[in-house]
């Protein structure tokens, strides 16, 4: 199968995320350290990947959103969209069905086996003041 990839612990849990130029994991302790999300881009679209507090399941969907902020149970989109409980939902209260980026949550050694050198999310740094 090939070498272990050391940048990770093998057995860390996260969600691979894989489009047509790029892979990169996200590792679940990069989520908890969050609001429980991340606003990120992938392959150049931007994606949300969210973490389900009632089953700590990673998911991510590809949204047209620049800023999220949580607000209780639920997230807030600069687009409009709201996120709760799994689903998107219009202003109206209308659901929508996003479109979503090839996913796997997986252990490290899962992950980095099959996307070797993938990327790893690192937080971006707030600027020095």
């Amino acid at each position: 199968m090939g070498a272990d990839d050391t940048r990770r612990d093998r057995t860390d849990l996260g969600l691979g995320l894989w489009a047509d130029n790029v892979a990169r994991y996200y590792p679940l302790s990069a989520l908890r350290d969050v609001d429980g999300f991340i606003l990120d881009a992938l392959d150049s679209r931007p994606v949300l990947i969210v973490l389900d507090r009632s089953t700590g399941v990673p998911a991510a969907y590809f949204v047209e959103a620049s800023s999220a902020h949580s607000h209780a149970d639920h997230l807030h989109l600069d687009n409009g969209l709201t996120f709760a409980d799994g689903i998107f939902h219009y202003a109206s209260g209308d659901p929508v069905i996003p479109d979503r980026p090839m996913q796997l949550f997986s252990r490290w050694y899962g992950c980095s086996f099959t996307f070797p050198d993938c990327e790893i999310y690192e937080p971006k740094k707030a600027p020095a003041v």
